[in-house]
């Protein structure tokens, strides 16, 4: 991480509990499943509030948050507090649903945490189907001027829900070898897109390309970098719905 030019001062180190492994089942489909070990217990479970200080903040820019981890305490309490702390400081924050109630289990203490999270949140990812009817008869509702929703809905493509409107894309036409890993890869190229000050509707595209290339490789290892984005853009446009 250090070689890759990755700030690693605040990587902790914990002797006592295991890290908390993930195997993932691929179908011929591609579709994944998800077994986690140890299914409680693991070092990921226990970060606490002295682990992000306040000294942390002046160095942060936007703080992105996966759903799932939000289950367990004490971690889920202390994201919950760090998300309304960067918030407080300005902090540009977002939540990807992620519930994997499949393997986590559902529970209201969990979907208070959630919702903790959505309230300081500018920007929301989630299923369209499987995780935003939880919290609202349609992902439109979240919407305030301040935050905007992506719904992502499979090979219906996704929508983009905005104060100004909403803007959709679709799939591409590309072979599938599996799904491990696209919706972080469209997350990271959507921030990627908002942090480098590209309108809402662009922003879209880069999460929708980035979790498009990650889906023809094996493996959750398969974001592009920008320059391979920009030209698979370039090669292939943007497919509407």
């Amino acid at each position: 991480m250090e070689e890759a030019g990755v700030d690693v001062e605040h990587v902790l180190f914990d002797d006592v509990h295991p890290t908390a492994s993930i195997l993932i089942i691929v179908d011929e489909d591609g579709d994944r499943y998800l077994v986690p070990w140890p299914k409680l217990g693991g070092a990921n479970d226990f970060l606490l509030p002295h682990d992000l200080p306040d000294s942390l903040l002046p160095k942060v820019g936007w703080v992105h948050f996966c759903g799932d981890i939000l289950k367990i305490d004490p971690t889920g309490e202390t994201l919950c507090d760090f998300a309304r702390r960067c918030h407080l400081a300005g902090i540009t924050v977002s939540l990807d649903l992620n519930l994997r109630i499949e393997s986590s289990g559902w529970n209201d203490a969990f979907a208070e945490k959630i919702r903790r999270v959505m309230e300081v949140s500018t920007v929301i990812f989630g299923s369209l189907k499987d995780e935003f009817p939880f919290f609202a008869p349609h992902p439109r509702d979240l919407v305030t001027e301040n935050r905007m929703v992506v719904a992502r809905d499979g090979k219906n493509g996704c929508t983009l829900y905005t104060s100004d409107g909403e803007y959709s894309v679709g799939i591409y036409d590309l072979k599938v070898a599996d799904t491990v890993g696209a919706g972080d890869c469209f997350n990271s190229g959507f921030i990627a897109a908002a942090v480098s000050g590209l309108p809402p509707e662009e922003c879209l595209a880069w999460g929708n390309a980035c979790g498009n290339y990650s889906v023809q490789h094996e493996g959750g290892h398969s974001c592009p970098d920008r320059a391979t984005l920009l030209r698979f853009l370039e090669e292939k446009g943007v497919p509407k719905i």
